[in-house]
């Protein structure tokens, strides 16, 4: 199975396949700032703040996908891959 480790005494996130670094920067340092709040540490008992770190951070990094669709009269909707990527990196 999958697993992140987050680590709230040392300040670490680890995974499994070390993928933490292909994120755009902008949105690993969201997401780290996020886990490093209080509000993470203080709402442990609930057990869902780290859940709702991940899911802001996963909106923040696939919430403009619509930028990517290519509408074309009377052709199917498609998805382009580059258009998404560079609307991501600005």
């Amino acid at each position: 199975a999958d697993a992140v480790v987050v680590d709230l005494d040392a300040n670490t996130v680890t995974t499994e396949y070390d993928d933490l670094g292909d994120l755009p920067e902008n949105v690993s340092n969201y997401l780290k700032r996020n886990l490093k709040t209080d509000v993470v540490k203080n709402s442990m008992k609930t057990g869902d703040a780290i859940s709702v770190a991940f899911l802001h951070t996963l909106v923040r990094l696939i919430g403009g996908y619509r930028d990517a669709l290519k509408f074309r009269a009377g052709e199917p909707i498609t998805f382009d891959p580059e258009a998404f990527v560079r609307s991501r990196s600005s």
